[in-house]
């Protein structure tokens, strides 16, 4: 490239001179991106194979952790003092004991079923954070499905009550059980995930719902037998009055237009 560009200054064609320095430095700029992305692309292995090492140091010392909890408690039980005879005692200085003659406390079985425990829950850990890719995008699509549901509830677009939204909210508090004791506890915040909803308040809100929608039915039955326009207040205030009104109230223009007189 450079000895055709020195070809090309030497014949004095200055266009394709122009067009060959601008083609060496776009070269140029290409071999450097290229040098950087591998490079980071190297960079980006060694990290995840550090992460992959890490992760499975932290699995065996888990597993071992567990074979000591289920197996390891016959050998805590076990004592030296049987094998130490009493030659090894002679020649010891004032104060000196052989560890034959030290007590140590044997663990009950409150302490061998925790250590159970211990090494179950260690297991259990180890399996969530294996899974946690699948748990969050479960998790993430039934919160927003249930949002939007209660959405669709509370602006009155949902009927009916059945047995999948009870199997809905078990499968997010159990999820959100799992990402809290693996630490994702900003997946499970109340303020950006609502989980669950109160029955009662949401069979308090659909009672509202069609009270409401039956009080304005009666509305615009009555105002449609009208003959007079002038009584649309009147039979108004006699629906109004029968839903538990102690006075008489007066319709303002937004609602007179709303069920449908003007």
């Amino acid at each position: 490239m450079f000895e055709a560009l020195t070809a090309e200054l030497q014949a004095r064609d200055e266009e394709r001179g122009r067009v060959l320095r601008v083609e060496a430095q776009r070269r140029a700029s290409d071999e450097t991106k290229q040098r950087e992305a591998e490079q980071l692309l190297r960079k980006r292995l060694k990290r995840l194979e550090h992460a992959k090492t890490r992760r499975k140091r932290r699995a065996e010392r888990e597993r071992l952790a567990a074979e000591l909890a289920k197996s390891g408690t016959a050998t805590v039980e076990q004592s030296t003092r049987e094998h130490a005879s009493g030659a090894e005692a002679v020649g010891l200085e004032k104060g000196v004991t052989t560890e034959a003659n030290v007590a140590m406390p044997e663990p009950n079985e409150a302490f061998r079923s925790a250590l159970d425990w211990s090494a179950r829950a260690a297991q259990a850990l180890q399996e969530v954070r294996a899974r946690q890719l699948e748990l969050k995008d479960g998790f993430a699509t039934l919160a927003v499905a249930e949002s939007r549901r209660q959405e669709a509830l509370a602006a009155g677009n949902v009927v009916g009550e059945g047995k999948m939204r009870e199997g809905v909210a078990q499968q997010l508090v159990l999820a959100a059980a799992g990402l809290d004791a693996i630490g994702e506890k900003s997946w499970t915040a109340v303020d950006d995930t609502p989980l669950q909803c109160s029955r009662t308040r949401r069979r308090f809100e659909k009672r509202v719902r069609k009270a409401k929608a039956k009080e304005k039915r009666e509305w615009q039955a009555a105002l449609a037998e009208l003959t007079q326009p002038a009584l649309a207040y009147k039979s108004a205030e006699e629906v109004y009055r029968r839903y538990g009104a102690e006075a008489g109230r007066v319709l303002s223009r937004e609602e007179a237009e709303a069920i449908g007189f003007t």
